[in-house]
């Protein structure tokens, strides 16, 4: 008998004996000849083109198994399938569409399946600023820009109505004054350091933000039980200066980590590079804490 291959389109010659049985062209491809009964399906002799040499008969397969299970499936359902019937499809081109990105597109989707996570942050280079940083020191000319807007403003009042600034803090000892007047100069100060460290990577920049965080997470720890002796328990109150704490915590220690450290162009901890800043900033802001309270017994 002669049947087309669906895979070359060429004629074969089938011999009658292969009725029914799975056949194999030339070009690979595997097809069932008509006739014959399915039981009969477990070898197969290659199919040969019009004029070709006889075909070769394919070894005989060990039975298998029934696919159907009982469900009333054929068990040669998937006799048929080939490594190349497994394989991927070619991408098909379309009009307006460049070959190369259709041609992408498989593979975008595989990563995609596959788990491989194609918008990874690529690993930050030393001297390359991380976004928290940038965070932090623009949060840092803010607090420059605030203090230094009250020094402005109570010093440009009192220009204009020529009076000593001191006459604006009125009912006050000259001690709680000086203090105040000390307080706000110095976080002046410390947020213009801070806010420049953020953007300007060495060893000494990298320990002017250890000591502002370490300054900040002391300093209100006692600003929070210095508020709730003079004022009392107010939620509101204590709500926001905890906001302030943890805030001024966790960017302590983020000065600390690999990410900062790489900006800063820093290597491996080591305690005398960090005690010094940690211990001179706790110091600081203890002495600033407890202030207010050798002010209050005077």
């Amino acid at each position: 008998m002669q049947i087309k291959c669906p895979g070359c389109s060429k004629v074969l010659n089938i011999p009658d004996t292969a009725a029914g049985r799975v056949v194999q062209c030339p070009c690979g491809k595997q097809l069932r000849a008509p006739g014959g009964s399915p039981a009969v399906a477990a070898s197969a002799p290659a199919a040969q083109p019009m004029g070709a040499a006889p075909a070769r008969v394919a070894r005989p397969q060990q039975p298998t198994a029934p696919i159907g299970g009982g469900f009333g499936l054929d068990d040669d359902l998937f006799s048929e399938l080939t490594d190349t019937d497994m394989s991927g499809i070619a991408a098909v081109a379309r009009p307006g569409v460049p070959q190369k990105a259709v041609a992408a597109a498989p593979s975008a989707m595989l990563k995609q399946y596959a788990g491989e996570d194609t918008n990874a942050k690529k690993a930050l280079k030393p001297g390359q600023r991380p976004g928290t940083l940038t965070f932090l020191g623009v949060l840092n000319i803010l607090g420059a820009l605030l203090m230094g807007g009250i020094i402005a403003l109570v010093v440009g009042v009192a220009a204009m109505l020529q009076i000593d600034p001191a006459i604006l803090l009125g009912g006050m000892a000259d001690a709680t004054i000086a203090f105040i007047v000390a307080t706000v100069v110095f976080w002046f100060i410390l947020h213009t350091g801070v806010a420049i460290s953020c953007f300007v990577p060495s060893w000494f920049t990298w320990q002017v933000l250890i000591f502002g965080y370490a300054f900040m997470t002391s300093y209100r720890v006692l600003d929070i039980t210095w508020s709730i002796m003079t004022e009392g328990f107010v939620l509101g109150r204590f709500f926001q200066m905890m906001m302030y704490l943890i805030a001024s915590i966790c960017f302590w220690a983020y000065a600390h980590q690999d990410e900062s450290r790489k900006f800063y162009q820093v290597g491996p901890l080591k305690a005398p590079q960090v005690l010094a800043a940690n211990i001179l900033g706790v110091l600081f802001g203890i002495g600033f804490g407890i202030m207010p309270f050798f002010l209050t017994i005077e």
